[in-house]
């Protein structure tokens, strides 16, 4: 098995065969798929939920698998022809075209059913829709639509929620991209909601909310100013629903100016909310205490999960969730990336604790206490106001009185590190089996753990 998952070397569908292996009788990877589709690096992977059938996209392919994992369809999608500064909409920009590698970046089965949403790193992340049942009829969305754009040629991650009007038979898709030095004309939000809806004959992506309003656009969506767009950049590891809200775990700088180290951060944001008003930041600490203190600052995975037989360490209920977040360490203050040496550290957060840190920013911040995130507002600062201040709640969506607040302290695990490794992790799934909490980890060198 170890041999098959260095071939595969895609970490996060390494993760899903494991887990699906042991639903289906343990069975691995059929060796006629490994050969024929290993020249290209998986990196994205989705159930279809009403067929069972897993799809899997990664550097210019496409895959169907069935439920056991045996046979497959795939499509390539790339390499295609084109530049970093190519706005596909204006075909007068496209000089000086190439092949590029066309990255999968977002892969997700359609709630309504039948349809792949797909995007890729190529045309400006412009998206595509594919039949599950047949992927050879990809329909690339129109190219002069901005919300059709959601891929980056750095991090995304993306899943459906609920709908911005709380109805639960509709869903919209959350994205976060991280800014990838296209021009700036080009860009797109750091996090927005989405709709896939019908256009003609065919489909187009649309703001779940985009209102507007004279001098004022409301719309599901988060921008980083264009003064700080090109050199503040927020990585994008993992994201989920709880509760009413979306919410991101991120990498990015302590500081606006770009001199702090670099931390783990939890973004969230109301889904019944048209302007994203709601939109907080909460720092992560992840620490081990052997004698020395490590702290460990660059989140590789995260994972949702149920309270298991560590709910005392976490300091969770037995009806709350935990936040699972696998750590490595930089080397230095000014380094993204986590160096091997350091090894692994496991750290779980309570989601209680989570809404609570959440509460306690959004009060401060309505009693003149707090922050305001100066990547979204520059030189803008909490403004007081006590009738909201008292109002606030864990359901509470904002107000734009004061979008996007920034949290003063970190919010730390309620212990330390769950436990750590020699070697870096850099993908996570956790289950409770029995009551007992199990995570199976993929490692930087393709190998799976338990």
């Amino acid at each position: 098995m170890a041999n098959e998952a260095g071939r595969l070397r895609g970490n996060g569908f390494l993760l899903m065969s494991v887990i699906l292996g042991c639903v289906r009788s343990g069975e691995m990877l059929s060796s006629g798929f490994a050969r024929r589709i290993a020249g290209s690096d998986l990196s994205q992977v989705t159930v279809d939920p009403d067929t069972g059938d897993v799809f899997v996209a990664g550097s210019n392919v496409v895959a169907r698998l069935d439920p056991d994992l045996k046979s497959y369809a795939s499509l390539r999608t790339g390499p295609v022809l084109d530049s970093v500064t190519c706005d596909p909409a204006d075909p007068r920009s496209c000089r000086g075209l190439s092949p590029h590698d066309n990255e999968a970046r977002i892969l997700e089965v359609d709630p309504d059913g039948g349809r792949l949403i797909f995007c890729g790193t190529v045309r400006q992340g412009l998206c595509s829709v594919i039949p599950t049942d047949d992927l050879s009829a990809l329909r690339n969305l129109s190219t002069t639509n901005e919300a059709n754009y959601a891929g980056s040629r750095e991090t995304n991650f993306a899943f459906f929620a609920g709908d911005v009007d709380d109805d639960d038979s509709r869903r919209s898709l959350y994205v976060a991209s991280t800014y990838d030095g296209r021009p700036l004309s080009l860009s797109q939000p750091a996090l927005s909601a989405r709709r896939l809806a019908r256009s003609g004959t065919g489909y187009r992506l649309e703001y779940a909310s985009d209102d507007d309003m004279g001098s004022l656009r409301r719309r599901t969506a988060v921008a980083i100013d264009e003064t700080y767009i090109e050199d503040y950049r927020v990585k994008y590891v993992y994201g989920f629903e709880y509760k009413g809200f979306a919410y991101f775990v991120t990498l990015q700088r302590q500081n606006i100016d770009t001199t702090g180290s670099f931390e783990a951060r939890l973004a969230r944001v109301c889904r019944n909310d048209p302007g994203f008003y709601s939109y907080t930041e909460l720092r992560l600490s992840c620490r081990k205490m052997n004698g020395i203190t490590t702290f460990y600052n660059i989140p590789q995975a995260a994972f949702l999960a149920d309270v298991g037989d560590l709910r005392n360490r976490v300091g969770a209920t037995r009806e709350d969730k935990v936040l699972y977040v696998l750590y490595g360490r930089s080397k230095d203050k000014d380094n993204d990336t986590a160096d091997p040496s350091y090894g692994t550290g496991l750290c779980g957060y309570s989601m209680s604790g989570v809404e609570e840190e959440f509460v306690k920013a959004q009060k401060n911040c309505y009693m003149e206490k707090g922050s305001l995130l100066e990547w979204i507002q520059p030189n803008r600062h909490c403004r007081k106001d006590l009738k909201i201040a008292t109002s606030i709640d864990s359901s509470f969506c904002g107000d734009p009185l004061n979008v996007g607040i920034d949290s003063r302290y970190s919010h730390s695990s309620t212990t330390e590190t769950l436990f750590t490794t020699t070697y870096l992790a850099t993908s996570l799934a956790v289950v409770i089996y029995k009551g007992r909490t199990i995570a199976i980890m993929g490692t930087s060198t393709g190998e799976i753990l338990k």
